[in-house]
């Protein structure tokens, strides 16, 4: 990836000319302090990260980064370690667009189209592995909507971005997808702790009962 922004960097200073790039970071320069810092345009409304969320909240500038990199980190580590480990491409590139997504405090209501990819996978990965749960349908389907849904604050100003909280549950949906079955079996009996001690109860009966006819054998 580095390589490849190198090259086009290089071709487009070639072909447009360095003033183009020089023009390019008095613009970012510009964006950065008068509209991401100083909240001016309501192009905040249009943006659904966590920095513009906590910025629309009244938060400082200071806070608005500080509170997106403490959602943006643990993104960026999951995703780092679903691609360590051996699970399924659909999986990993899923994770990879939201949290491309969710680390961005400028991205737009329009870069949500992306999602489609995050979807596509997702319905991809529904074909070789047990059916949906009505959480993961509701997710992606909010998912699904959520470009739409995104453009409601730019009329409604009272109203968030939605993407928000979408974003991160899908995020949550797809690393969920990537646990190893025994690790999805201890979550489940974590939130099921009866089905567990059934479980339990049910071994030890069948543990006394084998013991009870081998005892009767050696008799």
């Amino acid at each position: 990836m580095a390589i490849t922004a190198t090259l086009f960097t290089a071709v487009s200073g070639l072909t447009f000319g360095i003033p183009l790039w020089i023009k390019c970071f008095e613009a970012a320069s510009w964006f950065n302090a008068t509209v991401a810092e100083n909240a001016s345009g309501g192009v905040m409304r249009a943006m659904p990260s966590v920095f513009a969320t906590v910025r629309r909240l009244g938060g400082s500038v200071p806070v608005a980064y500080a509170v997106h990199a403490v959602v943006a980190i643990p993104v960026v580590l999951t995703t780092l370690r679903l691609w360590t480990r051996r699970a399924r491409f659909a999986v990993k590139a899923t994770a990879a667009v939201i949290a491309t997504l969710m680390i961005q405090p400028y991205i737009l209501h329009y870069d949500l189209a992306w999602l489609l990819l995050p979807i596509v996978y997702l319905c991809h990965d529904r074909t070789t592995r047990d059916a949906w749960t009505n959480r993961d349908r509701a997710i992606v389907c909010l998912a699904w909507c959520l470009p739409l849904l995104s453009l409601l604050p730019s009329y409604f100003p009272a109203i968030l971005q939605p993407g928000v909280l979408v974003l991160p549950a899908l995020f949550v949906v797809t690393s969920f997808l990537g646990c190893p079955a025994t690790t999805n079996s201890c979550i489940s009996r974590a939130f099921h702790p009866s089905a567990s001690m059934d479980t339990s109860t049910e071994m030890s009966i069948n543990s006394e009962v084998t013991e009870t006819r081998v005892s009767a054998k050696l008799r």
